[in-house]
């Protein structure tokens, strides 16, 4: 009987060393999708000039979303844009990096680069203000 209880022992104890990993935890997408609807907006305003043109610009980004696939994931957002007596919509493309981090025994989701172009029209031609990177406003 001893035999029996040693030999499980040991058997259980080379299995532990081979698999490292006792825990895991899985998130799954519409879980992420749920905080970030509970965010709601990014809103940003501030003034440009261009060709002489003076003015101030305002957008609302909404919609937050991502999409988690086992080899890359992806951002994305709906932004309302208004310069001055223009108004456009688009659609916002980005990246986000999913990691552990040991230290602070945390998961981190962060939004690496989500890029819009700010842009006018200024006697019927499209003239680019500057570009807008939302990752800055998803510090956290």
């Amino acid at each position: 009987m001893r035999t029996v209880i040693l030999f499980l022992f040991l058997s259980l104890g080379a299995m532990a060393q081979k698999s490292p990993n006792d825990f895991s935890v899985i998130i799954h997408e519409e879980t992420i999708n749920k905080i970030l609807k509970a965010i709601d907006s990014v809103n940003g305003t501030n003034d440009y000039e261009v060709m002489f043109v003076k003015g101030k610009y305002h957008y609302t980004a909404k919609n937050f979303r991502m999409k988690i696939r086992p080899d890359s994931s992806h951002f994305s957002c709906d932004v309302k844009v208004n310069v001055g007596p223009f108004t456009y919509n688009t659609t916002v493309p980005g990246d986000i990096k999913i990691s552990y981090n040991k230290t602070r025994n945390q998961i981190e989701v962060k939004v690496v680069r989500a890029i819009f172009e700010l842009y006018t029209h200024v006697l019927g031609k499209k003239i680019h203000i500057k570009d807008i990177d939302l990752a800055d406003n998803f510090k956290e």
